[in-house]
């Protein structure tokens, strides 16, 4: 059976395809929940999850039309940002009870402008992540800012999040990173075991339910995977960064021109799940959470810019990489800004870099398929 045949596969895909109109989200507002959407991986979901809240990130695998977004926000914001804005004001979107951006680049921090304004949410909330990590001040920021939102939350929402809560929280959203990353093992693997598509269409998915149920989704995933016997056989491995991307599509059809995408470094992709917060009851919790998102791999935006770039080199050759495709947006500063630097810094270590500009979340052209192929056959 070929992989993406598979029965959580499928699953995982019918989740996608109903999205936002999916069993998970009806049944919890159908209960009472509450639901807050999230534009960053730098909103730390183990908060929303304490107050007993369901995160749902703004994402999507299709390109959509910006009617409303191109209205409120100017064209020159990035076609993420307009995205999560566009989905959020949608009807479709109707059920979600507040707005939280992380603001690592100015284009979320317009968009928060802009959602503060014209949004439909009754609660929002604007994490500007402290970009210079070797600043003493910026954990203590950071930490405030994760304060202030546990109070704001408790306040508009009736609830209280406690020391306890949160320890309980870590560990259940530990619980599903480390499935995450059992299933990323595979990809390690020569063959690797398991399509950057499939990987792709498990994360989408579990960014769009609740967290125990996305546990029990990765472990029938990782139960069917260890059942099922198919050949596999040697492939270019490549690994796709830069700009936020969840398009199933542009993976396969990357993956049908003969390639295999062992790693991404994606802001609603690996960059959710790389990293635990510390399970120490002997501390704060709170304190865990900073450490882990301000210790992760670090995004474009950040200073000093070669702790990004050692780790992406770490992990190119963890994996054994044959190649990048680093994938940028239109009007998307940071990363078109790094995509050169980061090109002549693999390229000295002999790891090929294919650039490619694209909109959020586009059908890959055939220009640009005609660019991964002609990519491929330089690889050899």
């Amino acid at each position: 059976m070929k992989m993406n045949e598979l029965k959580s596969v499928l699953e995982a895909r019918q989740i996608n395809e109903d999205f936002p109109k999916t069993t998970h989200i009806h049944e919890w507002k159908a209960q009472g929940g509450k639901v807050i959407g999230f534009t960053s991986d730098y909103v730390p979901e183990e908060i929303i999850h304490a107050a007993g809240i369901l995160p749902i990130a703004m994402i999507s695998e299709r390109q959509i039309p910006l009617p409303d977004a191109n209205m409120f926000l100017h064209s020159s914001l990035c076609s993420y940002s307009r995205t999560n804005f566009q989905l959020g004001y949608s009807e479709a979107f109707e059920f979600l009870d507040g707005m939280i951006i992380g603001a690592t680049c100015d284009g979320q921090r317009r968009l928060f402008d802009s959602w503060t304004q014209f949004g439909k949410t009754g609660f929002s909330y604007l994490i500007e992540v402290p970009l210079k990590l070797d600043q003493d001040y910026s954990s203590l920021r950071y930490k405030q800012l994760l304060k202030k939102l546990i109070d704001q939350l408790n306040e508009h929402f009736g609830g209280t999040i406690t020391d306890e809560s949160l320890r309980q929280s870590i560990k259940a959203v530990n619980k599903k990173r480390k499935l995450m990353q059992e299933l990323h093992e595979l990809r390690k693997k020569n063959p690797a075991e398991l399509t950057g598509s499939v990987m792709m269409e498990i994360m989408n998915a579990g960014l769009r339910m609740p967290v125990d149920q996305t546990i029990g989704l990765l472990q029938n995933l990782i139960s069917e995977i260890s059942q099922t016997k198919s050949k596999r056989v040697n492939k270019k491995r490549l690994m796709v960064c830069g700009a936020p991307l969840n398009s199933v599509d542009f993976m396969s059809a990357v993956e049908d021109l003969g390639a295999i995408v062992v790693l991404d470094e994606l802001r609603m992709g690996s960059r959710q799940w790389i990293g635990l917060v510390a399970e120490d009851n002997t501390g704060y919790p709170l304190d865990y959470i900073v450490n882990r998102y301000l210790g992760k791999l670090p995004e474009a935006t950040f200073s000093p810019y070669e702790a990004r770039q050692n780790s992406l080199l770490a992990l190119a050759e963890e994996l054994k990489v044959d190649g990048m495709i680093y994938n940028t947006i239109r009007h998307c500063i940071p990363h078109t800004y790094t995509s050169p630097i980061t090109k002549r810094i693999f390229e000295a270590k002999g790891i090929p870099v294919l650039e490619l500009e694209t909109e959020y979340s586009m059908q890959i052209t055939g220009q640009a398929i005609t660019r991964v192929e002609a990519f491929l056959e330089m690889i050899g």
